[in-house]
This record gives structure tokens, C-alpha cells and sequence, in this order.
């Protein structure tokens, strides 16, 4: 494990570089050098791009982009504080093009969907609303690739779901899976076609099925969940001959999972310390009590192995002493670099190591 910058905040990989947000700015990182080049600031007013040179700040205020998406060589898709913004990363235009519906600040992840039967090649996110009455819908959303076209192409009813935590495409399965919770009966995993024409529930109705994330194997389907209402594990799920799913666990996880990656043979987990759901109001905000599915104070990062599915814990670090919910639980952001088989961990919340970008080699996974 190698340090390869302070304060910079990868919002995706783009071939030998990294964008990264660092100090209300937006930056293309060489990681082996650790040199940044500007591309432009963050769409913040001055007095919050000051305060974001403070890490205390940066991560009271939440002064960071949420999550990035490629659009093409040049363009980039970011989400922050409300709206959408392309980017153009060769000479640093930055347009704000969409603005997300009342009670949403960003989406959890944006996706490109490129290559599945029955999809046009696109852009889609599923909304993340506060949503804490269930009296509101959630719906997807979708552009093209070439045109800032924002439309919703399917919605969840009020009271289904609160939340869509993920879409995740499928080339495998010529699908394009919806991933939901956050209560037992708005969990699951749901199976969308022709363009979300067609959705079905796969898996639902338990905090089993509640995740953010799930990757192809040769044999089947690798999820962690992410729950801070019980036990979590990471499962591997196998289509039998009836068609019908069935689940395994691979592994226990100390905590829930809100980020994780993959490389061509692994999937790459990062465990949360994250704070018990069931203290609201403004006590929350400065909650130091776990939830009861979170066993650990230590963000820890997981591989699993896509064929022999065994688990190793690589690193771990302590939470910070800060207030989980208002200073950010404790975890690590992971993105692949297949072009340097490595991979970056950029943890959160945590000591030592808050806010530094580390390098792991492939073979320092396991």
C-alpha cells in the first residue's frame, strides 16, 4: 500500500488518470507521480470553496462532488448538491444541465448503460429521496449519451421503496438490474427490460436483498448487503434450473457496504461504520452509537475471489472520533485502474488515514 496524494477524492478513472475533487476544485491526478492538473473549480459559492481547503469543512459541508459518470473522451457527468454538471475534462467547461426533483440532493450512483438488448445506450440514475413518510415515488431516469434529454422512464409507486440505491447493467443477462430499500418490504433486487418497459421483482422483501451494488461471475451474482439493521454479509446468488434464484453467503461483513468495486478476478468491498438508524431527529446528527448490524468500529476492505468466491480482509482502519452522521460514516471509496493493475482506496471518516488516496497493487489483494 502506497500513498499517492492528500485530499484528492477520485470521482472516476479515465484511462492513466484519475479525476479527482480536491479543495473545491475538480483535478486530473497522475497516480504514480501524484502530480494534479486543474480542470476547473467546483460549482460552489467562494466562501464555500475557502472552506473546503479545511478538511473539517470539506466534510461538515459536504463540499465534494457525490458521484461521476463517462460520457465520452471529453465529457464527464458529475452530481452535486442538487443538479447534474458536464464537464468537459480537456479544457474545463462546466455546464449545469438537469436539476433533480424536490427532496433529493444527489443520486447514490449514476450509470452508463451501453451495450444490453433492448436499451438504447444511455445514462441512468434512480432517485435517492429523503422520502422518510413513504409519500412520495421514486422513479429512473435516463439521457443519452450525446444529448442531455433527461427523462423518467420508470417510477416506483409511493410506498414501494424509498429509495433506489443502484441500476446496474448486465451484459451477462441482458438486463439491467435495480437494486432498492431500505425497510424489509422495500428491499430487493428487480429486473428491468426493453428499455424499462418491463420490471419484475428478482429477490424481495428482506434486508438480505437490500444492497448497492452486485457483479457478474462466470456461475452467477456477487452482493454485499448494506443494512444497519442486522447482520451483513456478501452473497453469492446462482440460478437453478427452475429459473429461481438461490442465495449463498460467502461471508459475514462487520459492517454495511455503501462502496465497492471490481477488477477482472475480484470484487472489492469496503465495509461502513455507520450510525443506528433508529435515533432520529436532530439526536441523530450527532449519534456516536452503532447500528446493531454494524459489529465493528473498523472500515474494513474485503476481496472475494469471483471463482473460488473466498474472502480476505486486506486493510482496516478505526473510525475518527467525529459524529457519524455529520461528519460522513466511516469507509473507503474503491476504483479499479486495470491500465496500472492497481487499485485506489480513498478512505473516509477514519484515523490516520482520513482523506488520503492510497495505491494497492493487484497483488496485494489476495
Amino acid at each position: 500500500m502506497r500513498l499517492v496524494a492528500k485530499r484528492h477524492r477520485p470521482l472516476l478513472v479515465m484511462g492513466d488518470k484519475v479525476i479527482t475533487c480536491c479543495r473545491g476544485k475538480i483535478c486530473s491526478l497522475d497516480v504514480d507521480s501524484g502530480k494534479s492538473e486543474l480542470i476547473t473549480h467546483l460549482p460552489v459559492p467562494k466562501w464555500k470553496r475557502a472552506l473546503s481547503y479545511f478538511r473539517f469543512f470539506e466534510r461538515l459541508l459536504r463540499i465534494e462532488a457525490r458521484t461521476a459518470v463517462i460520457l465520452d473522451e471529453e465529457h464527464i457527468l458529475i452530481s452535486m448538491d442538487g443538479y447534474s454538471y458536464c464537464v468537459n475534462v480537456k479544457n474545463g467547461e462546466m455546464v449545469r444541465e438537469y436539476s433533480y426533483r424536490n427532496s433529493m440532493s444527489n443520486p447514490r450512483r449514476m450509470c452508463r448503460i451501453e451495450g444490453i438488448d433492448g436499451f438504447d445506450d444511455c445514462i441512468a440514475y434512480g432517485e435517492y429521496l429523503l422520502n422518510s413518510k413513504r409519500t412520495k415515488p421514486s422513479g429512473v431516469f435516463v439521457r443519452k449519451l450525446d444529448k442531455a434529454d433527461w427523462k423518467m422512464v420508470f417510477e416506483f409507486p409511493a410506498g414501494k421503496v424509498r429509495h433506489i440505491h443502484s441500476i446496474i447493467p448486465s451484459p451477462k443477462n441482458n438486463c439491467v438490474y435495480i437494486l432498492t430499500g431500505d425497510l424489509d418490504n422495500e428491499s430487493g433486487i428487480w429486473v428491468a427490460k426493453d428499455s424499462f418497459r418491463t420490471v419484475y421483482p428478482m429477490l424481495i422483501g428482506s434486508q438480505m436483498y437490500r444492497s448497492g451494488s452486485l457483479y457478474e461471475t462466470d456461475d452467477g451474482l456477487i452482493y454485499p448487503t448494506d443494512t444497519a439493521l442486522e447482520q451483513n454479509y456478501v452473497y453469492f446468488l446462482k440460478k437453478c434450473e427452475n429459473n429461481e434464484w438461490k442465495s449463498s453467503i460467502i461471508t459475514e461483513m462487520d459492517g454495511s457496504c455503501v462502496s465497492s468495486a471490481q477488477t477482472a478476478d475480484k470484487v472489492l468491498i469496503s465495509t461502513t461504520v455507520e450510525a443506528d438508524e433508529s435515533i432520529r431527529g436532530w439526536k441523530s446528527w450527532i449519534n456516536m452509537k452503532r447500528g446493531p448490524g454494524i459489529k465493528s468500529d473498523y472500515a474494513q476492505l474485503l476481496s472475494v475471489d469471483k471463482k473460488t468466491l473466498e474472502a480476505k480482509t486486506i486493510i482496516q482502519f478505526k473510525k475518527d472520533f467525529l459524529p457519524y452522521k455529520l461528519f460522513q460514516y466511516g469507509h473507503m471509496k474503491i476504483y479499479d485502474m486495470p491500465s496500472k493493475r492497481t487499485v485506489l482506496v480513498y478512505p473516509i471518516g477514519v484515523k490516520k488515514y482520513d482523506g488520503k488516496l492510497l495505491k494497492l497493487e493487484y497483488n496485494e489483494l489476495g
